[in-house]
Formats: structure tokens, sequence, C-alpha cells
């Protein structure tokens, strides 16, 4: 599965699967211009996330980095 957008609670959200298992976009940092990173987090520890506020502990998290070169 390549990215796809999904609807939850009226956002759209893109989940991957390039990492072994589905994991849904979390946040992405930018830093003006040289770089920036998107993190995804694993589908059970993201509704975690959004009903408490809270990232569970054992959460699995990827984070990609890109640069521009």
């Amino acid at each position: 599965m390549l990215d796809e957008p999904i609807r939850i609670d009226s956002l759209d959200l893109v989940v991957t699967g390039r990492y072994g298992l589905p994991m849904y976009f979390y946040a992405q940092v930018d830093k003006s211009g040289d770089y920036f990173r998107r993190m995804f987090m694993d589908t059970t520890s993201f509704a975690t996330a959004a009903t408490t506020g809270e990232i569970p502990n054992g959460a699995i998290i990827a984070m990609e980095t890109w640069a521009n070169e």
C-alpha cells in the first residue's frame, strides 16, 4: 500500500505502508528551506493519542527526513 488519504473525524489523514505496517501521518516539522521531517505513528497508538491527547508507551513512530540539496 502506498500513501492514500482516508477520512477520520472529518480530517484528511495519510496512511502509509512503507514501514511494514499501516501508519498514520502524525506531524511535519519544517526548517526554513533546509529540510523537513515527517512523522508517522502506528494506527493503534494514533487512535489513542487522538482520543486522550497523549502518546502511549510502546507507540511505534517512524520519522523521515528530507533535505533540499
